[in-house]
């Protein structure tokens, strides 16, 4: 499964994300509980959503837009991460919406990441050893 990057911007990957929420929670659920995909994976996503309802952040949330960036890039890195690394049998295996559906959250998944300023997430990659 190669994500199609549609660069939209934040209104466009909200318009992508919000119909698919339903989809993309069951999906994220049935994951979570598969023997195939990487216990590493898996864990990553539980320490990103702790991460992401945390007080404690690299760049405070009080800073509105700016603030939410590192937790767009890290829920970005891992949810990435963990669609890869899953394969497209077993995300198709858990994936309740259409094949069209699932083209377009990968897309969104790409360019969440792309929405954290330049600056920010060149910081946040030298944290990830990328």
């Amino acid at each position: 499964m190669k994500p199609k990057r549609s660069r939209t911007g934040g209104k466009g990957l909200a318009r992508t994300f919000v119909p698919l929420l339903p989809s993309l929670v069951k999906l994220l659920g049935g994951l979570m509980r598969d023997a195939r995909v990487p216990l590493l994976d898996r864990g990553l996503l539980v320490a990103v959503i702790v991460y992401v309802v945390s007080p404690l952040d690299l760049v405070p949330d009080f800073l509105g837009i700016l603030g939410l960036s590192d937790d767009l890039f890290l829920l970005a890195v891992v949810l990435r991460r963990l669609l890869l690394g899953a394969g497209d049998e077993v995300v198709a295996s858990h994936w309740s919406g259409s094949r069209g559906e699932l083209d377009r959250l990968m897309g969104a998944v790409e360019d969440l990441g792309a929405l954290v300023p330049g600056p920010i997430r060149r910081v946040l990659e030298s944290f990830g050893g990328r």
